[in-house]
């Protein structure tokens, strides 16, 4: 899908920090959680511990230090209902976004501030008329970060970029597989993974990448299989059943119906013209080395013992 537009060089050494180099890249950078800023409120109804989204007017912004010299930020933001103070800490340049009279729309925790409640470090922007509330209103997605490059930046750059390049996104699937499957288009799962309506939307979205990457893991096992089968093996192997049945009954204890069952599946594949590809898989102590050794027996009983004898074959 080609290069991110508007991207200088020093943002893109950075996200390729992140594996981003390519606009597919970017819609494939999947969030690694959410925050749920889906309910508004006045300042006057807000709760210690609840976690809201409140839009109102910058009244007074400034910096101060604390006892231990530490600097705060204390921004406070009114609507028709009351005042409410926004803390952060060591984040100075708050100070100059937050300038009295500007419209924003912070979202977070409510906590104490003294004997006052607060926003502690919340989530904040300046609105602008037009324009979507990417980062207080709804539920928000938080990514994988690396220095200098915040989910705040992701999100602002994938909003851009997904309304320019979802409309060129081919879907690999047939209609006929995502009705079966229930699952979303792929423009809308891109969508809906990066600016969810609900928690069951993105669970939606995530569902559906999982199927497409799922499905790419068994087309590519497949293509191997397939590839793996055009081999011819140089010596067939024969099973001598009066041997095979001389050795079973030589060891000190009956095969379980899983034993002989799987013993049964590897002598048939290697009597095959293809190689053998197979896994063997069991508890310990299910009896996986005694599978191994009657294949092992059959490999010598057809001279496998023979240094001549070519490796392909096993």
């Amino acid at each position: 899908m080609g290069t991110l537009p508007f991207v200088g060089v020093v943002y893109a050494k950075k996200l390729e920090k992140l594996n981003i180099r390519s606009v597919k890249d970017l819609f494939y950078h999947i969030p690694r959680k959410y925050l749920d800023f889906s309910k508004s409120s006045k300042i006057a109804a807000l709760q210690i511990d609840e976690l809201a989204t409140v839009k109102g007017e910058v009244t007074s912004s400034v910096n101060q230090y604390t006892k231990s010299a530490k600097k705060i930020q204390i921004a406070q933001i009114a609507d028709s209902t009351g005042k409410i103070k926004c803390i952060w800490f060591n984040q100075p340049y708050v100070v100059r976004i937050f300038h009295p009279g500007a419209q924003v729309s912070v979202a977070g925790k409510i906590g104490w501030f003294g004997r006052e409640k607060a926003f502690i470090s919340p989530e904040y922007e300046v609105l602008t008329s037009g324009k979507k509330a990417l980062h207080t209103q709804g539920i928000i997605p938080v990514y994988p970060e690396t220095s200098g490059l915040s989910s705040k930046w992701l999100r602002r750059r994938l909003s851009d970029t997904l309304k320019k390049y979802t409309k060129l996104l081919k879907d690999p699937l047939p209609p006929e597989i995502l009705k079966k499957n229930n699952l979303m288009s792929l423009s809308q799962a891109l969508k809906c993974i990066h600016s969810p309506t609900s928690a069951k939307n993105a669970k939606d979205a995530r569902r559906r990448l999982a199927f497409d990457e799922l499905l790419a893991l068994q087309i590519a096992s497949l293509k191997r299989k397939r590839e793996w089968q055009k081999k011819n093996i140089s010596s067939k192997i024969k099973i001598n059943q009066k041997a095979i049945g001389k050795f079973v009954s030589s060891l000190p204890y009956k095969l379980t119906n899983s034993q002989n069952s799987a013993v049964g599946e590897i002598l048939g594949d290697l009597q095959k013209d293809i190689p053998m590809n197979r896994m063997l898989e069991g508890d310990v102590g299910s009896g996986k080395t005694v599978v191994a050794a009657a294949a092992a027996f059959c490999s010598f009983e057809n001279g496998c013992s023979d240094p001549n004898f070519s490796k392909s074959t096993l």
